[in-house]
């Protein structure tokens, strides 16, 4: 994994209003979910810290990298095309709308 991502996210989440505990809560549910699966920890905390930037919910958050990962890994989509479709996901959110015409087809080219 990435020091520099695991070492920011309890900062991060601190500074947008989350405990530190609640922070390093999140981190061990999601190292648990990605064990034996392809994604990295570090990608998935990343996908965690967007959406809770975008939903200020961490716990959702955290539920919902988790899920999302899970269903597009059962769809067969690579690590990088997870990637993708999470950052997609986030921005989309963070819009307000979806883009179907746009840039999500992007994410499985």
């Amino acid at each position: 994994t990435r020091f520099d991502t695991l070492h920011s996210y309890p900062k991060v989440m601190n500074s947008l209003g989350f405990s530190t505990d609640a922070a390093k809560a999140s981190v061990s549910k999601l190292n648990a979910s990605v064990q034996g699966l392809p994604t990295s920890l570090s990608d998935i905390v990343k996908s965690a810290q967007s959406l809770t930037s975008v939903t200020g919910n961490m716990g959702k958050a955290t539920d919902t990298a988790i899920a999302l990962n899970h269903a597009l890994l059962a769809s067969s989509a690579s690590t990088a095309d997870v990637s993708r479709a999470q950052q997609q996901y986030s921005q989309m959110l963070a819009v307000g709308k979806e883009n179907s015409s746009g840039d999500y087809g992007a994410c499985f080219d």
